[in-house]
This record gives C-alpha cells, structure tokens and sequence, in this order.
C-alpha cells in the first residue's frame, strides 16, 4: 500500500472537506495520504480552551484520544481501509477476519505527529478485531469491531 506524508501547508489541506473537518483545530505533525483507497489521515488539536487531541480522516476528527490510556485502538474505516492511532511501542498491526484469517497492517509514524497512526487494508472481509505488536512481534493489545 504505497503512502505519501504531505506537510499540512500544501495544497491538499486546502480542499473543502479539509476545511470543514477542520474548524476549530490546528493540524499537528505531517498528514499520512494512503493512496488505495486514496485517504488522508492527521492529527488534529481543537483550538479552545481544552486543546483536545484528535485523529482526522475524511469524514471527521474523532474523539479526544489525549488521555486514552490504551496502547492502541481503531478509530474509523473507509471501504476496506481501517485505521486508528497507537502510542510508543506499537510496532506492528493485523486484522483478524470473522472468517479466520489475520492481514497484516502498517504503524506509520509521521513527522512531527504525538501518536502513530495505524492502518489495515481488508478487501472482502468482515472484520472481527485487530491485534497491536511489539518490536518483536508480541501482542501488547487487542481490540474488537462492533457489529461484525
């Protein structure tokens, strides 16, 4: 899956739908284009008082991920592309199907980013959970998928 780290002031930050996602936050680090299917993901603060950290993709800014004290965790899908953030010591990252099978991800660290931002491309399969890993291939967490 080829990816491109574009900084925050070219001209894709400029497209409406970066614009909309992007009231009332400030860009932090380097934005991750994943180019099948073609998605942007960044890193976001909210400029009040709160200073909320968020991960961005094309649709939304998630949820404050600032205090989650998971090592990682999915935040949102795009067709067949899922994607979260993870913290210091996530290497690496699979999907385990409903039918069995596990698919292997990326962590990506963006320049300037606070988390990594991981994804996991599943074409035709429902799936039922990811698995996060150490340097050595370890599990450090696990997590599900709602509604599979």
């Amino acid at each position: 899956m080829p990816i491109v780290l574009v900084g925050c002031g070219e001209a894709p930050e400029t497209s409406e739908i970066y614009q909309r996602v992007m009231q009332g936050k400030a860009p932090v680090g380097q934005v991750l284009t994943v180019s099948d299917p073609p998605v942007r993901l960044w890193f976001a603060r909210t400029t009040d008082e709160d200073g909320d950290l968020r991960l961005c993709g094309p649709r939304s800014c998630g949820h404050d991920v600032s205090d989650r004290p998971e090592p990682a965790w999915a935040e949102d899908r795009e067709g067949d592309l899922y994607y979260g953030a993870a913290r210091p010591g996530v290497a690496g990252v699979r999907a385990r199907t409903v039918e069995g099978a596990t698919v292997s991800g990326t962590v990506h660290r963006p320049a300037g980013a606070p988390l990594s931002i991981w994804t996991v491309t599943v074409p035709g399969a429902r799936v039922r959970g990811f698995d996060f890993l150490d340097s050595s291939g370890q599990p450090v967490a696990t997590t599900g998928v709602s509604g599979t």
